[in-house]
């Protein structure tokens, strides 16, 4: 379908800086990890690599400010710029506007204190309330996502709901800091075991859908550009796996931690995570990329699940609220992508009634 004029509200210009920031923070702060934590283990010095590793520290940081100004200032426009047509209702934008309140107020309670002080952490309390908050969120978005068709909607809940065990991993750990109980240990255990397998399922679906819209929209070159791309990334993943890249093991070895957010997978199931994560972070990009101008909604659905992606990827804290609120970023897409869809077909079925009409006009 064509682009129309009116198609892209303003809400869009926040998610294009969004987006833009978070893969650069991204790439910038977890390239950065992978080379000095390696290099600090193995015991060389760092200062050989030491314009390369300031220029990522620099590109890193600089992505992180924009971040904890586009996240929040993302998620207060959403309710205001979103399109007039939306059918979200107000128990989400109740939840979303929670959210962000409550983490706003958290921030503003950190920065009274003096960012220095001693000062650094919120209440348990506060933090679970805030993640449980988002955690409703996020499942409210797997409802306005069944617009998008049975599979996508399959898809994304299984990205969405790896989403929730991982905040579920994070009130666990939590609540064992604060409270040294074994429930808390044993909620965050067992969401930590069951991610990986929604994560993975989700992911490989996704990339599947993903595809057949690329190729249904753009057609068998852009797939052929797909397939190449996720090629080269498993042969990229096997190198690394199996050391043939000499140092690569020792690398992700070393940083699986760190590059798996709050996921807190550590066991066999990593090499399938990593290659989901992959391919659905690829697809998604391939579907932002192909869909550009040719359908909105399907642009704001690949920005929704590579955001949903970069989110478990970037996620290192439960004390930064940036990182909590990023979930929210994404489901804000999937949202905007159901909205434009729905018009779409409002529109349709509009004009196909219209033409209808018109022709029993002109027999009479």
């Amino acid at each position: 379908m064509s682009r129309q004029r009116g198609d892209e509200p303003l809400i869009s210009y926040f998610f294009y800086v969004l987006f833009a920031a978070a893969l650069a923070e991204l790439v910038a702060n977890r390239a950065f990890l992978a080379s000095v934590i390696p290099i600090g283990v193995t015991g060389v010095n760092v200062h050989v690599l030491q314009v390369p590793l300031t220029a990522l520290y620099f590109v890193g940081g600089k992505a992180y400010s924009l971040l904890n100004i586009f996240v929040p200032a993302t998620l207060i426009a959403f309710p205001l710029l979103r399109p007039k047509s939306s059918p979200l209702r107000g128990t989400y934008l109740v939840l979303m506007v929670c959210a962000v309140g409550l983490a706003l107020l958290m921030d503003a309670q950190h920065i009274a204190a003096g960012i220095n002080s001693s000062y650094q952490n919120a209440s348990p309390l506060e933090s679970s309330a805030l993640i449980s908050i988002i955690m409703l969120t996020v499942l409210g978005t797997i409802y306005y996502v069944r617009v998008l068709g049975t599979l996508f909607w399959a898809s994304l809940g299984l990205m969405l709901v790896t989403d929730v065990f991982g905040l579920f991993y994070v009130v666990g750990n939590i609540g064992t800091a604060a409270y040294n109980t074994a429930f808390t240990t044993y909620l965050a255990n067992q969401a930590a075991n069951i991610e990986p397998y929604t994560a993975a399922a989700g992911g490989l679906l996704f990339s599947a859908v993903g595809a057949r819209l690329i190729w249904m929209r753009r057609g068998a070159r852009w797939v052929g550009a797909l397939c190449l791309t996720l090629g080269l990334s498993a042969v990229l993943e096997y190198l690394v796996m199996t050391n043939a890249l000499p140092g690569s093991a020792t690398v992700l070895g070393t940083i699986i931690i760190y590059v798996f957010g709050f996921l807190g997978v550590t066991d066999q199931m990593v090499p399938y995570l990593v290659f989901a994560a992959f391919c659905s972070f690829i697809v998604g990009v391939f579907l932002m990329a192909a869909l550009r101008k040719k359908d909105r909604s399907g642009f704001f659905l690949g920005l929704g699940a590579t955001l949903l992606v970069i989110t478990g990827l970037v996620f290192d804290s439960e004390n930064t609220t940036t990182y909590l609120l990023m979930p929210l970023t994404a489901c804000a897409s999937l949202v905007l992508s159901c909205d434009i869809a729905t018009r779409l077909k409002i529109r349709s079925e509009a004009k196909t009634l219209g033409d209808v009409l018109n022709s029993k006009q002109g027999l009479a």
